[in-house]
């Protein structure tokens, strides 16, 4: 990328640099920082660099944030980079941001707060197949195929198109959508929005409030269809139940078992080494909506994924993000 401008507080930090660090690092500093700013300044399209850093200040909210994330995705998909060495990036600019703090040019950094998470590259044992917007596809068609005797085909057919298509297209762990209730659900003009009141974030709960996208919606109109044919529905204001009319919510049980089944039942295959769990259509849910260019704490926000400072991004949420939100996943 061509420099675009000669930044002065750059080369002040850099001639400190010099002082302290090899000059391999400082180049690489220099390298690394002048990209990002060089990226900021063609978004933020001001012409002097105190304009510039003051998109840098994470007190200046969520729009703040954003617009370092975005920077950094721009950077970062201009080349081919490997994890390690964007993570490499993020330390460069990192350091450049305490420095901006140190000097009071900003009072707090992004990276601190919230934006340009850290890559974590997953052990061997750890690996977990991402499923493909085309595999879900299978798991849907697989849906359809019984087996001999089975009884409840069109309930059990619509509830599972339903769990899947939900967890897919909003990123929702099992525990939270096998626990959702009938009363979690806002009708709005495109749809619906759940509420998730009991959403899982590290050692706390939290809530947040993911929509029923386009793709969703015509398997929840079939579903509360053969839903309302049960003969004894005990647990009414369950959105899943089994086909005894009951929820089977105190663990996953019921949800790690329809997506099992269904997967016998498709063509999906996967490598030697990675596991295929529910988690998998998290993952790809999280995916496609990154290769689509989603806003990055737009998708945090509706799969729940917490990075240190997310508080300040949930703060943000609400029923005005409802829109967004709904143009997002409808991309599913």
């Amino acid at each position: 990328m061509l420099h675009i401008m000669e930044y002065t507080i750059l080369n002040t930090f850099i001639n400190e640099k010099k002082k302290s660090c090899r000059e391999s690092t400082w180049k690489s500093y220099k390298k690394d920082i002048i990209q990002f700013l060089d990226n900021a300044l063609k978004i933020s399209k001001v012409d002097d660099e105190y304009d510039l850093f003051n998109n840098f200040d994470a007190d200046g909210g969520y729009k703040n944030i954003s617009f370092v994330q975005n920077t950094f995705n721009n950077m970062t998909n201009d080349y081919a980079y490997k994890k390690n060495s964007i993570n490499t990036k993020r330390a460069s600019i990192s350091t450049f941001f305490e420095y901006l703090v140190g000097m009071g040019l900003i009072k707090t950094t992004p990276i601190n707060k919230q934006s340009i998470a850290k890559y974590k590259e997953l052990t061997d044992s750890e690996k977990k197949h991402v499923l493909l917007k085309e595999e879900v596809d299978e798991l849907l068609l697989a849906c359809d195929k019984h087996s001999k005797g089975e009884k409840m085909i069109a309930f059990s057919s619509s509830r599972d198109k339903l769990l899947i298509s939900l967890m897919y297209c909003t990123g929702l762990r099992i525990s939270e959508a096998i626990r959702i209730k009938l009363s979690d659900m806002d009708k709005v003009e495109n749809g619906y929005m759940i509420n998730i009141t009991e959403h899982k974030t590290s050692d706390t709960v939290g809530t947040k409030r993911v929509p029923l996208s386009n793709k969703c919606l015509g398997y929840y109109d079939e579903y509360m269809i053969e839903r309302s044919k049960l003969k004894n529905i005990i647990d009414e204001n369950y959105l899943f139940l089994s086909s005894s009319g009951r929820k089977d919510c105190k663990d996953s049980r019921m949800g790690k078992n329809i997506f099992n089944k269904r997967v016998l039942k498709s063509n999906i295959k996967v490598k030697d080494g990675y596991k295929l769990s529910t988690h998998c259509l998290r993952y790809g849910f999280r995916n496609k909506l990154m290769e689509n260019n989603i806003n990055k704490d737009l998708i945090d926000m509706i799969g729940g994924w917490v990075r240190e400072g997310m508080g300040m991004v949930y703060a943000q949420d609400g029923v005005e993000k409802d829109s967004m939100k709904i143009e997002a996943c409808n991309i599913l």
